[in-house]
Protein backbone atom coordinates (compact mmCIF):
# COMPACT_ATOMS: atom_id res chain seq x y z
CA UNK A 1 0.00 0.00 0.00
CA UNK A 2 2.76 2.51 0.94
CA UNK A 3 5.12 1.35 -1.78
CA UNK A 4 2.32 2.54 -4.47
CA UNK A 5 2.03 5.92 -2.84
CA UNK A 6 5.69 6.61 -3.78
CA UNK A 7 4.88 5.04 -7.29
CA UNK A 8 5.15 7.46 -9.91
CA UNK A 9 1.89 9.53 -11.61
CA UNK A 10 1.54 10.50 -14.39
CA UNK A 11 0.84 14.94 -15.03
CA UNK A 12 0.90 17.27 -17.75
CA UNK A 13 1.94 20.51 -16.79
CA UNK A 14 1.05 21.88 -20.48
CA UNK A 15 -0.59 25.15 -19.72
CA UNK A 16 -3.64 24.56 -22.19
CA UNK A 17 -4.18 21.00 -20.92
CA UNK A 18 -4.47 22.79 -17.33
CA UNK A 19 -6.73 25.08 -18.90
CA UNK A 20 -9.31 22.65 -20.77
CA UNK A 21 -8.85 20.86 -17.78
CA UNK A 22 -10.31 23.97 -15.33
CA UNK A 23 -13.22 24.62 -17.29
CA UNK A 24 -14.00 20.95 -18.18
CA UNK A 25 -14.42 20.57 -14.70
CA UNK A 26 -16.27 23.72 -13.69
CA UNK A 27 -18.68 22.90 -16.50
CA UNK A 28 -19.10 19.08 -15.51
CA UNK A 29 -19.62 20.03 -11.54
CA UNK A 30 -22.81 22.88 -13.23
CA UNK A 31 -24.11 20.25 -15.21
CA UNK A 32 -23.92 17.55 -12.58
CA UNK A 33 -26.14 19.58 -10.10
CA UNK A 34 -28.77 20.98 -13.05
CA UNK A 35 -29.03 17.16 -13.54
CA UNK A 36 -29.60 16.11 -10.00
CA UNK A 37 -31.90 18.55 -9.09
CA UNK A 38 -34.63 18.56 -12.60
CA UNK A 39 -34.82 14.98 -11.23
CA UNK A 40 -35.29 15.70 -7.44
CA UNK A 41 -37.51 18.92 -7.56
CA UNK A 42 -37.13 20.13 -11.00
CA UNK A 43 -35.47 23.15 -11.85
CA UNK A 44 -35.71 27.01 -12.06
CA UNK A 45 -33.54 29.53 -14.24
CA UNK A 46 -32.00 31.04 -11.16
CA UNK A 47 -31.10 27.81 -10.01
CA UNK A 48 -29.73 27.66 -13.20
CA UNK A 49 -27.61 30.61 -12.54
CA UNK A 50 -26.78 29.74 -9.07
CA UNK A 51 -25.39 26.04 -10.11
CA UNK A 52 -23.55 28.20 -12.80
CA UNK A 53 -21.39 30.25 -10.18
CA UNK A 54 -20.59 26.90 -7.94
CA UNK A 55 -19.84 25.23 -11.39
CA UNK A 56 -17.36 28.81 -11.38
CA UNK A 57 -16.22 27.94 -7.86
CA UNK A 58 -14.81 24.94 -9.40
CA UNK A 59 -13.03 26.31 -11.84
CA UNK A 60 -11.54 29.44 -10.11
CA UNK A 61 -10.39 27.09 -7.30
CA UNK A 62 -8.73 24.92 -9.69
CA UNK A 63 -6.94 27.78 -11.82
CA UNK A 64 -4.99 28.21 -8.60
CA UNK A 65 -4.15 24.50 -7.78
CA UNK A 66 -3.80 23.37 -11.83
CA UNK A 67 -1.96 26.66 -13.35
CA UNK A 68 -0.96 28.97 -10.73
CA UNK A 69 0.90 26.82 -8.11
CA UNK A 70 3.02 24.91 -10.63
CA UNK A 71 4.01 27.95 -12.17
CA UNK A 72 5.17 29.38 -8.55
CA UNK A 73 6.46 26.03 -7.41
CA UNK A 74 7.89 24.44 -10.57
CA UNK A 75 10.57 21.75 -8.70
CA UNK A 76 7.48 20.47 -6.65
CA UNK A 77 5.26 19.98 -9.30
CA UNK A 78 7.67 18.72 -11.88
CA UNK A 79 6.47 15.98 -14.34
CA UNK A 80 9.14 13.49 -13.09
CA UNK A 81 8.78 13.77 -9.32
CA UNK A 82 5.03 13.51 -9.36
CA UNK A 83 3.60 10.28 -7.42
CA UNK A 84 0.16 8.39 -6.33
CA UNK A 85 0.89 10.61 -2.91
CA UNK A 86 1.04 13.52 -4.28
CA UNK A 87 -1.86 13.47 -6.37
CA UNK A 88 -3.74 12.01 -3.34
CA UNK A 89 -2.34 15.45 -1.27
CA UNK A 90 -3.30 17.75 -3.99
CA UNK A 91 -6.59 16.28 -4.87
CA UNK A 92 -7.48 16.78 -1.39
CA UNK A 93 -6.50 20.05 -0.69
CA UNK A 94 -8.16 21.13 -4.04
CA UNK A 95 -11.65 19.54 -2.58
CA UNK A 96 -10.81 22.07 0.66
CA UNK A 97 -10.31 24.93 -1.38
CA UNK A 98 -13.39 24.48 -3.61
CA UNK A 99 -15.67 23.91 -0.58
CA UNK A 100 -14.57 26.78 1.19
CA UNK A 101 -15.23 28.09 -1.93
CA UNK A 102 -18.61 26.59 -2.17
CA UNK A 103 -19.61 27.48 1.43
CA UNK A 104 -18.86 31.02 0.89
CA UNK A 105 -21.66 31.24 -2.09
CA UNK A 106 -24.04 29.29 -0.40
CA UNK A 107 -24.07 31.86 2.51
CA UNK A 108 -24.60 34.16 0.11
CA UNK A 109 -27.06 32.55 -1.92
CA UNK A 110 -28.67 30.99 0.74
CA UNK A 111 -28.10 32.26 3.95
CA UNK A 112 -25.90 28.87 5.02
CA UNK A 113 -24.38 29.34 8.48
CA UNK A 114 -20.32 30.16 8.59
CA UNK A 115 -19.74 26.70 11.01
CA UNK A 116 -17.79 23.96 11.67
CA UNK A 117 -20.83 21.87 10.66
CA UNK A 118 -21.62 23.59 7.45
CA UNK A 119 -17.92 23.14 6.67
CA UNK A 120 -17.83 19.58 6.95
CA UNK A 121 -21.34 19.16 5.45
CA UNK A 122 -20.16 20.85 2.21
CA UNK A 123 -16.97 18.97 1.98
CA UNK A 124 -18.78 15.94 2.23
CA UNK A 125 -20.99 17.47 -0.71
CA UNK A 126 -17.94 18.49 -2.92
CA UNK A 127 -15.80 15.78 -2.10
CA UNK A 128 -18.47 13.00 -2.61
CA UNK A 129 -18.77 14.73 -6.17
CA UNK A 130 -15.00 15.60 -7.12
CA UNK A 131 -13.60 12.18 -5.55
CA UNK A 132 -16.21 10.35 -8.00
CA UNK A 133 -15.26 11.84 -10.80
CA UNK A 134 -12.05 12.77 -10.50
CA UNK A 135 -10.84 9.71 -8.69
CA UNK A 136 -12.53 7.40 -11.13
CA UNK A 137 -10.45 9.21 -14.00
CA UNK A 138 -7.67 9.10 -12.61
CA UNK A 139 -7.32 5.92 -11.30
CA UNK A 140 -8.45 4.64 -15.34
CA UNK A 141 -6.10 6.98 -16.28
CA UNK A 142 -3.06 5.93 -14.15
CA UNK A 143 -3.74 2.52 -15.14
CA UNK A 144 -4.15 2.77 -18.87
CA UNK A 145 -1.26 5.02 -19.33
CA UNK A 146 1.02 2.24 -16.80
CA UNK A 147 -0.32 -0.76 -19.35
CA UNK A 148 0.47 1.27 -22.80
CA UNK A 149 3.86 2.05 -21.28
CA UNK A 150 4.84 -1.12 -19.86
CA UNK A 151 3.60 -2.87 -23.48
CA UNK A 152 5.47 -0.08 -24.99
CA UNK A 153 8.76 -0.71 -23.39
CA UNK A 154 8.70 -4.53 -23.41
CA UNK A 155 8.60 -3.82 -27.47
CA UNK A 156 11.20 -1.94 -27.12
CA UNK A 157 13.17 -4.35 -25.09
CA UNK A 158 13.01 -6.61 -27.99
CA UNK A 159 13.96 -4.35 -30.19
CA UNK A 160 17.32 -3.77 -28.31
CA UNK A 161 17.52 -7.83 -27.52
CA UNK A 162 17.65 -8.14 -31.78
CA UNK A 163 19.81 -5.54 -32.45
CA UNK A 164 22.46 -7.08 -30.25
CA UNK A 165 21.53 -10.06 -32.10
CA UNK A 166 22.12 -8.85 -35.24
CA UNK A 167 25.52 -7.30 -34.12
CA UNK A 168 27.18 -10.67 -32.81
CA UNK A 169 26.16 -12.17 -35.86
CA UNK A 170 27.39 -9.53 -38.03
CA UNK A 171 30.85 -9.71 -35.86
CA UNK A 172 30.72 -13.45 -35.96
CA UNK A 173 30.60 -13.63 -40.03
CA UNK A 174 33.13 -10.96 -40.62
CA UNK A 175 35.23 -11.33 -38.12
CA UNK A 176 38.36 -10.31 -40.30
CA UNK A 177 36.82 -6.70 -40.22
CA UNK A 178 38.13 -4.45 -37.84
CA UNK A 179 36.24 -1.47 -36.42
CA UNK A 180 37.27 1.90 -37.62
CA UNK A 181 38.26 3.94 -34.50
CA UNK A 182 35.40 6.06 -33.90
CA UNK A 183 36.38 9.92 -33.99
CA UNK A 184 36.65 12.55 -30.80
CA UNK A 185 33.56 14.28 -29.69
CA UNK A 186 34.63 17.70 -28.83
CA UNK A 187 32.75 19.93 -26.16
CA UNK A 188 33.46 23.58 -25.95
CA UNK A 189 32.66 24.97 -22.57
CA UNK A 190 30.73 28.46 -22.43
CA UNK A 191 33.85 30.72 -22.27
CA UNK A 192 34.99 29.10 -25.49
CA UNK A 193 38.55 27.94 -23.98
CA UNK A 194 38.11 24.86 -22.44
CA UNK A 195 37.79 22.13 -24.70
CA UNK A 196 37.16 18.62 -23.82
CA UNK A 197 37.89 15.91 -25.70
CA UNK A 198 35.42 12.17 -25.28
CA UNK A 199 35.37 9.08 -27.42
CA UNK A 200 31.77 8.77 -27.98
CA UNK A 201 31.46 4.62 -26.84
CA UNK A 202 32.70 6.01 -23.35
CA UNK A 203 29.27 8.27 -22.91
CA UNK A 204 26.07 6.90 -21.56
CA UNK A 205 24.37 10.07 -21.03
CA UNK A 206 24.88 14.32 -20.75
CA UNK A 207 22.72 15.61 -17.99
CA UNK A 208 21.71 19.18 -17.34
CA UNK A 209 22.75 20.65 -13.93
CA UNK A 210 21.91 24.35 -13.73
CA UNK A 211 24.56 26.26 -15.70
CA UNK A 212 26.56 23.54 -16.51
CA UNK A 213 26.28 20.23 -17.98
CA UNK A 214 26.94 16.64 -16.54
CA UNK A 215 28.77 14.60 -18.66
CA UNK A 216 28.39 10.66 -17.68
CA UNK A 217 30.91 8.58 -18.80
CA UNK A 218 32.62 4.99 -18.19
CA UNK A 219 35.77 4.41 -17.04
CA UNK A 220 37.79 1.46 -15.70
CA UNK A 221 34.75 -0.55 -14.80
CA UNK A 222 33.13 2.40 -12.94
CA UNK A 223 31.99 5.30 -14.18
CA UNK A 224 32.89 9.41 -14.14
CA UNK A 225 31.13 12.69 -14.31
CA UNK A 226 32.91 15.52 -15.62
CA UNK A 227 31.00 18.97 -15.21
CA UNK A 228 31.17 21.48 -18.27
CA UNK A 229 29.58 24.72 -18.07
CA UNK A 230 27.67 24.84 -20.83
CA UNK A 231 23.75 24.83 -21.91
CA UNK A 232 22.40 21.26 -22.92
CA UNK A 233 21.51 23.16 -26.00
CA UNK A 234 24.48 24.11 -26.89
CA UNK A 235 25.88 20.74 -26.00
CA UNK A 236 23.56 18.99 -28.31
CA UNK A 237 24.89 21.28 -31.34
CA UNK A 238 27.99 20.21 -30.28
CA UNK A 239 27.07 16.42 -30.77
CA UNK A 240 24.37 16.43 -33.72
CA UNK A 241 27.32 15.18 -35.84
CA UNK A 242 27.40 11.73 -34.16
CA UNK A 243 23.91 9.72 -34.91
CA UNK A 244 23.82 7.67 -31.52
CA UNK A 245 23.01 10.53 -29.52
CA UNK A 246 19.69 11.80 -29.32
CA UNK A 247 17.87 14.43 -26.81
CA UNK A 248 14.88 12.59 -25.06
CA UNK A 249 14.36 14.86 -22.30
CA UNK A 250 14.81 18.79 -22.02
CA UNK A 251 17.39 17.76 -19.09
CA UNK A 252 19.05 14.92 -20.77
CA UNK A 253 21.06 13.85 -24.04
CA UNK A 254 21.88 9.79 -24.46
CA UNK A 255 23.86 7.65 -25.96
CA UNK A 256 21.47 5.32 -27.63
CA UNK A 257 23.90 2.78 -27.86
CA UNK A 258 24.72 2.26 -24.40
CA UNK A 259 20.85 1.59 -23.63
CA UNK A 260 20.51 -2.17 -22.76
CA UNK A 261 16.77 -1.86 -21.51
CA UNK A 262 14.01 0.34 -21.12
CA UNK A 263 11.20 0.35 -18.11
CA UNK A 264 8.17 1.61 -18.44
CA UNK A 265 5.26 3.06 -15.85
CA UNK A 266 2.69 5.36 -15.81
CA UNK A 267 4.65 8.22 -16.90
CA UNK A 268 6.56 7.04 -19.52
CA UNK A 269 9.38 5.69 -20.42
CA UNK A 270 12.89 4.92 -18.51
CA UNK A 271 16.18 4.23 -20.11
CA UNK A 272 18.73 1.89 -17.84
CA UNK A 273 22.13 0.95 -18.72
CA UNK A 274 24.64 -1.39 -17.68
CA UNK A 275 27.08 0.67 -15.39
CA UNK A 276 24.87 2.95 -13.80
CA UNK A 277 21.84 2.35 -11.55
CA UNK A 278 20.15 5.90 -12.42
CA UNK A 279 17.72 6.35 -15.68
CA UNK A 280 17.19 8.82 -18.01
CA UNK A 281 13.32 9.59 -18.46
CA UNK A 282 12.51 10.03 -22.03
CA UNK A 283 9.54 13.24 -22.89
CA UNK A 284 6.20 11.79 -24.14
CA UNK A 285 7.11 13.54 -27.17
CA UNK A 286 9.95 11.94 -27.79
CA UNK A 287 8.65 8.01 -27.55
CA UNK A 288 7.94 7.56 -31.00
CA UNK A 289 11.51 8.92 -32.10
CA UNK A 290 13.10 6.59 -29.44
CA UNK A 291 11.39 3.90 -31.40
CA UNK A 292 13.09 5.26 -34.55
CA UNK A 293 16.48 5.31 -33.04
CA UNK A 294 16.53 2.18 -31.38
CA UNK A 295 15.12 0.10 -34.62
CA UNK A 296 17.84 1.56 -36.40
Amino acid sequence: MFQFLHNPYPRNNDFNHRLRITLFSGLLVSVILIFIFSIRSGISAVMIGNFLLFGAVTSVSMALFEMLLPAVFRNYFSEERWTVSKNILFWTLLMLMITIGNLLLAHYLYHVPLSAASMFKWFYYTAGIGFLVNGAFSMFYYKRLLKQNETGAAELNHELLQHEKNQIKAAIETPEVKPKEPGKLFFVAENGKDEYAFSPEEILYIESADNYSKVVTIENHGTKQVMIRNTLKRMQEQCNTHASFFRCHRGYIVNVDKVVSVRGNSQGYRLCFDEVQETVPVARSMNEELKKRIRK
